[in-house]
């Protein structure tokens, strides 16, 4: 971890965390918060959602799947999305395996049964 001390290291900080937000390589929008209670969830899956402030009625919902072995509220966050729903208002929605079970092999999703089953 890096310290940053005194009067200069906080202007340097400011300066850094400024020019990120000006250029649109940071984001302030709040993390994808958990949804819990969604159904009868036989994949035993968790759900995440963000919302953006004043979303509209009809607004998009984007649904993002994360790789295997990356984490859904991470992925939302460094991909840009969690800003880019801010900027356009997009309601997102994230699907996660449990931590369980993330080391285990890729889960194939069953469309049209509406149900998660390994292959």
């Amino acid at each position: 971890m890096i310290t940053i001390g005194g009067t200069r290291g906080r202007r340097l900080l400011v300066a850094v965390v400024g020019a990120s937000l000006i250029f649109g390589t940071m984001s302030l929008a709040a993390e994808p918060r958990e949804v819990t209670g969604f159904g009868s969830n036989p994949g035993n899956l968790r759900m995440f959602s963000h919302v953006p402030a004043g979303l509209p009625p009809g607004a998009p919902l984007v649904v993002l799947l994360h790789g295997c072995k990356q984490r859904a509220t991470s992925f939302a966050r460094d991909s840009g999305f969690l800003a880019l729903a801010e900027r356009q208002k997009l309601a997102l929605l994230l699907p996660a395996k449990r931590a369980a079970i993330l080391s285990l092999r890729p889960l194939r999703l069953s469309l049209g049964a509406g149900v998660v089953r390994r292959q």
